[in-house]
């Protein structure tokens, strides 16, 4: 999820950067031998959090051939790394000889970044946890590492690439969020109709033509044949159309602006917990659950220890961690969310799905489709 517009250059740039900022964080921690020894003994004792006492006993495999290995790290690049920066310490805490290096830069930089790196030879990142759009296009380029965690049994298949090289072990539902003083959940529109018919105005959206949330959450729709290009012009002639509505987060809370169809659940969270006067509410039929994805490069200098990682990111633990603290549905079943949450499922289920490795193509050929009304 994200924006996904590349500009040329940034890569190569950025790529540059990164090896600076990281070369310092490479070495240092506990001896192999320790480190072993760690490993071993996260597999000892309850084994609920992995799952079960196999998922727990191939982690420590895991672990201790990184160990061997001398790998104390695994660089993460995208936007949830960084999201999810408080669930590190608890894969720290369960592996301590292992940390997680989180490294943030827009999608487009981080594609480009990811080529440069594995073309050259001069790697420096492991892994990656990127919106579907931007991990499709690294995939179909050959830059990740097919790899089968051995946890991911419980991961329904609807989640997974065909060919493994990447997985959605986690969402964020993208639905109306309103200023609970502008406006009340009587008055969300329930159907894509009622949206674009001009009984609200002024509500903030994306410009569907640029690829990233609108236009992600519009392809369930454009795929069921339930959105037409006489409704895509009823929302740019009612809405107001932006290159990114991240800034206007900030303006619900004001009340400038007063309804936004697609908003992250997460920042509504965020929003809320700061005491902000702003509701969420998901449609179904309209709003949808975009997935995040978890990758590892091809090529990847840790990728013993980005195997453990990927491998943990599918245990319950990191699935309820993924709730409590990185304010996103985890798609493990029986994982608890919230009973004020969402239920994604719903959502999912009035809607046809996209299989993971058709979801660029199928944005593409929505962004082609709807090119009439926002060339």
């Amino acid at each position: 999820m994200g924006t996904t517009r590349r500009r040329k250059g940034a890569g190569t740039a950025a790529a540059a950067v990164v090896v600076l900022s990281l070369a310092a964080a490479c070495g240092g921690g506990v001896g192999k031998a320790e480190a072993s020894k760690q490993c071993t003994s996260s597999a000892s004792g309850d084994t609920a959090w992995a799952g079960n006492a196999e998922n727990a006993k191939a982690m420590a495999d895991l672990c201790t051939a990184a160990a061997k290995a001398g790998q104390n790290q695994v660089v993460v690049y995208g936007a949830y790394a960084e999201l999810f920066r408080p669930i590190w310490q608890d894969f720290t805490k369960r592996y301590p000889s292992i940390k997680i290096v989180p490294k943030v830069q827009p999608p487009g930089a981080t594609v480009s970044a990811v080529q440069s790196e594995v073309s050259s030879g001069r790697q420096v990142g492991d892994a990656l946890m990127l919106g579907l759009e931007s991990v499709s296009v690294l995939a179909d380029k050959g830059l990740l590492q097919p790899f089968e965690p051995p946890t991911v049994d419980d991961l329904p298949t609807r989640y997974r690439d065909s060919k493994q090289r990447f997985y959605v072990p986690y969402g964020d539902v993208y639905g109306f969020m309103y200023n609970s003083t502008k406006m009340s959940a009587n008055d969300i529109p329930t159907s894509m109709a009622d949206l674009a018919s001009g009984r609200l105005n002024g509500y903030v959206l994306d410009n569907p033509g640029l690829g990233v949330i609108s236009a992600q959450s519009l392809m369930p729709l454009y795929k069921a044949n339930k959105v037409t290009l006489d409704q895509l012009r009823g929302l740019k002639s009612h809405g107001k159309q932006v290159d990114s509505t991240r800034p206007y987060y900030d303006r619900l809370v004001t009340g400038e602006t007063t309804m936004m169809p697609w908003a992250s659940h997460m920042r509504y969270l965020l929003k809320q917990q700061a005491g902000a006067p702003v509701a969420f509410k998901a449609v179904p039929g309209l709003s949808s659950l975009l997935y995040g994805s978890s990758a590892m490069i091809k090529g990847a200098p840790h990728m013993d220890a980005a195997k453990l990682w990927s491998s943990w990111m599918l245990t319950p633990e990191a699935q309820g961690l993924i709730a409590s603290k990185g304010l996103n549905t985890p798609l493990r079943p029986g994982t608890t969310t919230p009973p004020s949450w969402p239920n994604y499922h719903v959502l999912e289920n009035a809607l046809p799905q996209i299989a993971p490795e058709d979801f660029n193509r199928v944005l593409q050929e929505f962004i082609k489709w709807q090119k009439p009304v926002n060339p």
